[in-house]
C-alpha cells in the first residue's frame, strides 16, 4: 500500500505480490479497481461511476477488443491483426460501434503504405505514404488526391511541395535547430535566431518573418528567459514595441503576466495560490473556491460555478450566467454538451476525436492532415512536427509560428 497526504486529501494505492495496481482511491479521481488475467494482462477496470471496461486478447497478448458495462453509451471496440499486405504481426484494422473502422497495409519494412478509414456519417478517407531508404515518408497522397513531396537532408525535411510548393528551404544549424524556412516559392522568409549555449542554453532568441517580394516585415518577436528557462519577456518588434512580462514564484508558478506598449491587448493579471495545496487561489482578483480535498474548482467570486461526477469530469458550468451540461463516456471522453451551446464528439479506437458537430455544424478530422467541417476541406502542412501551412476551400494561408512553434493568428 502507498498513501500521499496533503492538506486533507490523501491517495491511497494498493498493489498486488507481482507488483500490479490493484485499488486506486484518489481525492480528484474516486475509488477504482483492477483485475488481471493468469499473464498480468489487465483484464477488467472499474471506475468510481462504477463503470466496467472489459478488455480481451488474443494469444499473443494482444488487445483483441473492449467492452463496457454499467457505463455511459460507449461503442464496443475491436481490433484485428496479421491481415493484409504485409500485416503478419501488425495492426491491420481498428473499428468503433457506430463511430468508425480503419484499416492499415503495410510494405515489407512494416511501415504503413495507407490508412483507410471509414467514419459513420462522415465519409471514407484513404491516405497512403511512400519511403525512402532511411524510412522518412517521401511522399504522403492526401485523401483527395495530392501527392506531397518532402525533401531531406542528413535526416531533417528541408523541402515540402505538392500542388503549390509549401517550403522551398529549411535549414539548420549544427545542432539541428531550425534557422531559417522559406514559405511558399519564395514569399516569406522566417529566420530563428538563438542564444549561446553559456547563455539561456542556446534557447529561442529572435523570430523575424519578411514577405519576400516587397521587404515587408510580418513578424518580429524577441525572448528573454530566467536562469531556469522560464520565459520572461516577449517583445514585439512589430506592434510599436509591445512587450509581454511574466514573473514566477519560487515554485516556477505564474505569479503576474503584464502587456505594455502598443495599443491592442493591453492588460496586467496576478495570480496567487494557497500555501497548503497549492491550489490557484486568485487569478485577476478572482477568488478561487474548491470542493474539499480535492483540486476541482466549484466556483468563483464572479458567480461562475462547476460541477463533476465521481471520476472528477466536469459534468455541469455555469460561466457568465450561461449554462451548460457536459456528458462524457466510459473512457472519461466528452461526447456532448448541452444548454448554453450544444455539441457531440465522436471518438477512434485510439481515443482520437475524429467527428464534432457543435451547434449543427458537423467536422470530422482524419489525423492532423485533413478535415472536413460542413462540407468544405481543410488541409494541413507540415514538414516533421512544424506546421507551414494550410489550404481552406482552395485557398492556401500560409502559418508563422512563435518559440513554441505554436500558430499566430
Amino acid at each position: 500500500m502507498l498513501t500521499a497526504s496533503r492538506d486533507n486529501a490523501t491517495m491511497t494505492l494498493t498493489y498486488d505480490k507481482a507488483g500490479r495496481k490493484k485499488t486506486m482511491d484518489d481525492p480528484d479521481m474516486g475509488f477504482w479497481q483492477y483485475d488481471y488475467d493468469a499473464l498480468g494482462n489487465l483484464k477488467t477496470q472499474t471506475d468510481a461511476r462504477g463503470c466496467v471496461t472489459n478488455i480481451a486478447y488474443d494469444e499473443l497478448n494482444r488487445p483483441t477488443g473492449k467492452t463496457y458495462s454499467g457505463c455511459p453509451a460507449t461503442g464496443a471496440v475491436t481490433y484485428a491483426y496479421d491481415a493484409g499486405t504485409n500485416g503478419k504481426g501488425r495492426r491491420t484494422s481498428m473499428g468503433v460501434t457506430g463511430a468508425d473502422f480503419t484499416q492499415w497495409t503495410y510494405d515489407a519494412r512494416g511501415r504503413v503504405t495507407s490508412e483507410n478509414k471509414q467514419i459513420t456519417g462522415g465519409g471514407q478517407f484513404v491516405t497512403a505514404f511512400t519511403y525512402n531508404d532511411a524510412d522518412l515518408p517521401v511522399t504522403m497522397t492526401y485523401p483527395d488526391g495530392e501527392v506531397v513531396t518532402f525533401e531531406y537532408n542528413n535526416m531533417l525535411p528541408v523541402s515540402v511541395t505538392g500542388t503549390s510548393k509549401y517550403a522551398q528551404t529549411i535549414a539548420y544549424d549544427s545542432a539541428n535547430r531550425m534557422i531559417q524556412v522559406i514559405r511558399g516559392a519564395n514569399k516569406i522568409d522566417t529566420v530563428f535566431t538563438y542564444n549561446a549555449w553559456n547563455v539561456d542554453n542556446g534557447r529561442l532568441q529572435n523570430i523575424t518573418s519578411t514577405q519576400v517580394s516587397t521587404g515587408d516585415p510580418l513578424q518580429d518577436l524577441t525572448y528573454d528567459y530566467d536562469s531556469v528557462g522560464n520565459i520572461e519577456t516577449i517583445v514585439d518588434s512589430l506592434s510599436g514595441l509591445q512587450t509581454q512580462a511574466f514573473t514566477y514564484d519560487a515554485l516556477d508558478r505564474l505569479t503576474n503576466s503584464s502587456v505594455t506598449g502598443g495599443s491592442n491587448g493591453l492588460y496586467s493579471e496576478s495570480y496567487t495560490y494557497n500555501a497548503t495545496n497549492g491550489n490557484l487561489k486568485t487569478k485577476g482578483g478572482v477568488t478561487y473556491t474548491y470542493n474539499a480535498g480535492t483540486h476541482a474548482v466549484a466556483s468563483l467570486s464572479n458567480g461562475n460555478a462547476y460541477g463533476y461526477d465521481a471520476n472528477g469530469n466536469m459534468t455541469s458550468r455555469t460561466v457568465n450566467g450561461q449554462t451548460y451540461t457536459l456528458a462524457y463516456d466510459a473512457e472519461n471522453r466528452l461526447v456532448s454538451v448541452t444548454g448554453a451551446a450544444t455539441a457531440s464528439f465522436v471518438y477512434d479506437g485510439d481515443g482520437k476525436q475524429i467527428k464534432a458537430t457543435v451547434n449543427g455544424i458537423t467536422a470530422v478530422y482524419v489525423g492532423n492532415h485533413y478535415e472536413v467541417k460542413n462540407g468544405v476541406v481543410t488541409k494541413f502542412y507540415f514538414a516533421g512536427s512544424t506546421r507551414l501551412a494550410v489550404r481552406t476551400d482552395g485557398t492556401l494561408r500560409f502559418l508563422l509560428s512563435d518559440c513554441l512553434f505554436r500558430d499566430l493568428p
